[in-house]
């Protein structure tokens, strides 16, 4: 038996108002998925990713396959805490700029960098 695969659900605008940070948005993966999503349910959004050229194409894409503003775009090495420390205050930055001020909580965040090691095997 075939199950059909259901229908894309459409935006609600659950993220009106707010400012969402997606790393490792660059690929194809889980980041960009998250933030294309993000900015469909109305947020502004801001991509991370270590490859600047594939972040500038992320971007590009978003606005285009959404209709929205070309998200904000910022290039971090999650592995450096002064590189994670700069896109926070990019956040920040952004946030104000659209007249709502210092954040007063955490919002909304979303990381999906990671690092794979292998371990000897035994």
């Amino acid at each position: 038996m075939t199950v059909p695969v259901p229908a894309y659900p459409a935006p609600l605008g659950l993220l009106k108002g707010k400012t969402i940070v997606v790393t490792a948005a660059a690929g194809t993966g889980i980041g960009y998925a998250v933030a294309k999503r993000a900015a469909e349910e109305g947020a502004r959004v801001l991509i991370s990713d270590f490859h600047e050229r594939r972040l500038g194409e992320a971007a590009d894409r978003i606005a285009a396959e959404v209709g929205c503003a070309r998200p904000a775009t910022f290039v971090c090495d999650v592995t450096s805490e002064d590189a994670v420390q700069a896109l926070r205050d990019a956040a920040l930055a952004i946030h104000a700029a659209h007249g709502f001020g210092a954040f007063s909580r955490s919002q909304t965040r979303r990381a999906n960098s990671g690092i794979g090691t292998r371990r000897p095997s035994r």
